[in-house]
């Protein structure tokens, strides 16, 4: 049944196992004073980047043949953006690695000459935001 995994009114995720239950919190490097500050421009890139990324899915899905592969692609490759924007310059999370995860969203593998909405190359969108705003 195609609706079997949905989630009753009032019902908790953990109840039907979308999410695991009791997820432990991960480290924060705030706690250990590793923190650095992030530059507000690649901050706000990034933000705009998971904006576009989330307005795509919604627009994509709005249509009765969307494959669930294309957004699930998406949200396999931008999951982890806001852990890497919280623990900032702590490990190895810079401004590379934002790259790479955005750039994990294969956006060629998804896009149709006849698509009516094209899927984003995520690193350019970040890029060229990051450009906009630095000038």
């Amino acid at each position: 049944d195609e609706r079997k995994n949905h989630r009753k009114p009032n019902q908790r995720l953990e109840d039907i196992g979308a999410i695991a239950p009791n997820p432990q919190p991960r480290r924060s490097a705030t706690d250990e004073g590793m923190k650095t500050e992030i530059p507000v421009e690649i901050l706000k890139a990034a933000h705009f980047t998971l904006y576009w990324a989330m307005v795509y899915c919604r627009n994509y899905t709005a249509g009765r043949s969307a494959n669930p592969r294309v957004v699930y692609d998406m949200m396999d490759s931008i999951h982890e953006i806001p852990n890497i924007l919280d623990q900032w310059g702590t490990y190895d999370n810079n401004i590379e690695k934002l790259r790479m995860y955005f750039g994990c969203f294969d956006h060629k593998k998804w896009n149709k000459p006849d698509d009516l909405i094209q899927a984003p190359d995520l690193v350019a969108v970040f890029n060229r935001k990051l450009d906009e705003l630095k000038k």
